[in-house]
């Protein structure tokens, strides 16, 4: 399915998904990830053991959930319904790479806390290039509705 240019915008301004996946049991859990869309595609960063792809192997119908704006809330939400997998990690070409380091290390206040914290930075690559488990969750949408959030 190919998402509403509306449904995009908001997507590209957002800074973080909510995934929902349910169990084989259907036990649901909710996840909040990075992203990077490709098209219409969105990509993950995972670890095949974590429970989120676990679910999606055994349940590859998850539900995703848009509702802030460059990291502050908004007033409404936007829900993706979509179908996913749990593929090799080789999924994330560079020039998806490429979006999540724009999206997350470029922006001015992410490159202010990454200049605070540039300590940490050796230690988190060396971290992510050590794990053998890395996957990428990649989730073709099927179809998006905006709801309002509800007050309080």
């Amino acid at each position: 399915m190919s998402l509403p240019p509306g449904a995009l915008r908001f997507i590209d301004g957002a800074l973080t998904v909510r995934l929902c996946t349910r169990s084989r049991g259907g036990v649901p859990l909710v996840t909040p990830l990075w992203f990077a869309r490709d098209g219409d595609i969105l990509y993950m960063g995972t670890n095949r053991g974590a429970f989120h792809a676990r679910h999606i192997q055994g349940n590859p119908g998850v539900v995703l959930l848009f509702s802030d704006r460059h990291g502050r809330r908004t007033r409404r939400v936007l829900r993706v319904l979509g179908t996913a997998q749990v593929r090799e990690r080789g999924r994330m070409t560079l020039g998806r790479q490429a979006r999540m380091v724009r999206r997350y290390y470029l922006r001015p206040t992410a490159a202010l806390h990454w200049l605070r914290n540039w300590r940490r930075i050796s230690w988190m690559r060396r971290y992510h290039e050590e794990r053998p488990d890395t996957a990428v969750i990649e989730i073709e949408p099927v179809s998006a509705e905006f709801l309002e959030q509800p007050l309080g």
